[in-house]
């Protein structure tokens, strides 16, 4: 039997950030089954909102765009999980936290997946460090070119997702407050992205002028992140406490 490669990635991806989820809930004064749940049902909302929600809602009106259906995906999660957090009694900036880390574990995860199977790829490059794929289910499913050097876009975004999560660990120990670690994510991604769009070279991700619309999604997030930690910073009265 021949398994998809991206899809058992994945797969391990959810359980190591699930496996760090539980491992860092007494650390966060949260019950490993408040966390848990959240985490998994955050997973759930973001498939839902992804399979049923998207096509149903948002593909009559044209928004087909994998960028856009992310970012309600996103959206769709944070909300459950602030529900829940609302039913058991937990606060919601704590949970976030929470689950800081093993987002971005999850994402250096997929994002090493996806560079197994050929997705989200880089443009052209004579770069010694270039990849050439050479499968052609990439060129079937991706629209992957075949047989050209291009830049390892879907590595370069694993690299920022691990430095943030080392990142991350750095700045646990100086207990900076509720929310700073997701907002930190948040900003950190938003930066690395935007300036690695300008590598990628697949053509789905959509374009409004002169950036793709992830890259307006990213100035966006990034705008309302530091906007947020620096509220997070004055609230404290110090950068870090």
């Amino acid at each position: 039997m021949l398994l998809p490669t991206f899809g058992v990635v994945v797969a391990l991806g959810i359980i190591a950030a699930l496996t760090v989820a539980i491992a860092r809930a007494r650390n966060c004064g949260i019950s490993r089954a408040t966390v848990f749940v959240a985490a998994l049902a955050g997973l759930l909302a973001g498939v839902f909102e992804d399979r049923v929600a998207n096509p149903a809602f948002l593909a009559p009106f044209g928004w087909t765009v994998p960028s856009v259906a992310i970012a309600a995906d996103i959206a769709a999660a944070a909300l459950v999980v602030k529900v829940w957090s609302l039913m058991v009694g937990a606060r919601f900036s704590v949970l976030a936290d929470c689950l800081a880390q093993p987002i971005a574990l999850a994402l250096a995860v997929e994002r090493f997946g996806c560079f197994l199977a050929g997705c989200a790829y880089g443009q052209p490059t004579d770069r010694p460090w270039g990849v050439v794929f050479n499968n052609a289910l990439a060129l079937v499913w991706y629209r992957t070119p075949v047989g050209v050097r291009l830049h390892p876009t879907q590595l370069y975004e694993c690299l920022l997702a691990v430095l943030l999560f080392c990142l991350l660990k750095l700045i646990e120990r100086y207990n900076p407050g509720n929310s700073v670690q997701i907002l930190v994510l948040a900003a950190g991604y938003s930066f690395g992205r935007f300036f690695i769009e300008f590598l990628r070279g697949d053509a789905s991700r959509g374009f409004l002028g002169p950036l793709s619309i992830p890259q307006w999604l990213c100035a966006l997030a990034l705008f309302v992140s530091v906007i947020l930690l620096t509220r997070r910073f004055r609230q404290n009265g110090v950068a870090i406490r």
